[in-house]
């Protein structure tokens, strides 16, 4: 009797670890490090897919399979004529052990054209893959494929490639910025203009909608370093001014008319214009902040306090203005503008009086102000943040 209980014992336990390690099979999952549980899917399907492309390289290495090798894929024909037929020949070569099969399967667009001079290959043998096409008289660069499908395991498909660029009748650049340049003066930029087709050409006119816009046209070497590597057949330069009086950026357009030398059709070009235009006045000290201004602190008007800062006004025109305080808030802040030696150059000077009343001007939307400028002309002026407090202790 002893002994059948102990056997009982003995197989109820073989029984719990075989659950045991059952239940362990089912809850225990490795992951690969780095992969989010969200990615394991894709992670897995590019694993299974690394790991046939190995299986089908490790066959065709113990086999004779055939072995498709092409001493070249792409070519750019560089600068091309419009409307021109090219072609080029891919060689390609069976260097496996057994026949190789070929055959063009598609190309990128009907105006390319991919043959065969054979499309079975012995071990060792070579053929070319010729690729023609019609390049049009688009002025721009292109790109053309045809793709050779193969009975080799590891290159089912290969693609051949031809590029290049036509030979434009004229470029201009979409878009040009102008110098930076102070109110009310010349901000100047050019504008280059070239053909690859036309022996010569002329600018009729240009028409833009930038404020006090004038253009003169120059001549530019076809050797000129900014478009020399175009091989250009001939090439002007459009000089262009504007007259912007608004602080910051503006933009524009200009509307190009050419004349082609060779008496076909005129042409015209638009080209985008951007510039920038400075600050008539510019605020200089240690204390300012670019953006916040200028912070006062918190000072007792039991005693004076004063503040200076230099004013600038850059450019030409400077000697021939009056820069004057148009505006000051607080009204218990007192400035001073004093001219120095260097025209265009100014003290500013701000002044917390002796027993001037408590004022708060250090809170959002509750900030004090300085302006400076021309009383005659109301766009040549700027200003800056004050923040403080002032308080008396008494």
């Amino acid at each position: 009797m002893k002994s059948v209980v102990v056997f009982v014992l003995l197989l109820f336990g073989v029984v719990v670890c075989i659950a045991g390690a059952g239940l362990m099979t089912q809850t225990v999952e490795y992951k690969p490090d780095g992969v989010k549980d969200g990615e394991r899917a894709k992670y897995d399907t590019i694993l299974a897919s690394l790991r046939e492309k190995e299986k089908i390289r490790y066959e065709a290495t113990q086999s004779n399979a055939p072995v498709a090798r092409f001493e070249s894929t792409a070519y750019d024909f560089g600068l091309v004529d419009p409307h021109s037929t090219l072609s080029k020949d891919f060689i390609v070569r069976n260097n496996g052990g057994s026949p190789l099969t070929l055959e063009v399967e598609q190309t990128t667009c009907k105006c390319t054209v991919g043959n065969l001079a054979d499309s079975v290959l012995l071990p060792g043998q070579s053929t070319n893959v010729t690729m023609t096409w019609n390049t049009g008289f688009q002025a721009e660069k292109y790109e053309q494929k045809a793709f050779v499908r193969t009975n080799d395991p590891l290159n089912p498909t290969i693609e051949l490639a031809v590029s290049g660029e036509v030979k434009a009748v004229l470029i201009a650049p979409e878009s040009v910025g102008l110098a930076s340049t102070n109110p009310k003066e010349d901000s100047t930029g050019r504008i280059v203009l070239y053909s690859q087709r036309l022996d010569s050409f002329s600018i009729a006119g240009a028409t833009s909608d930038l404020p006090g816009f004038e253009w003169e046209v120059a001549p530019l070497s076809t050797d000129a370093a900014e478009v020399f590597e175009e091989r250009p057949l001939s090439a002007m330069v459009l000089n262009i001014v504007a007259r912007p009086t608004k602080r910051g950026k503006f933009t524009g357009e200009v509307r190009i008319t050419v004349i082609p030398g060779d008496g076909s059709e005129e042409i015209e070009r638009v080209v985008q214009v951007t510039g920038k235009v400075r600050a008539p006045i510019v605020f200089i000290s240690n204390d300012i902040h670019q953006s916040q201004g200028l912070d006062l602190e918190t000072r007792d008007s039991s005693r004076e306090h004063q503040f200076q800062l230099l004013v600038r006004s850059p450019g030409a025109a400077a000697e021939e203005r009056r820069l004057e305080v148009l505006e000051v808030e607080p009204k218990e802040l007192q400035a001073t503008l004093v001219p120095l030696s260097r025209p265009g150059n100014y003290r500013l000077t701000l002044t917390i009086p002796k027993g001037s009343p408590s004022v708060m001007f250090n809170r959002d939307g509750k900030h004090g102000y300085v302006k400076v400028g021309d009383p005659n002309d109301e766009d040549f002026s700027n200003w800056f943040p004050v923040l403080g407090a002032i308080v008396s202790v008494e």
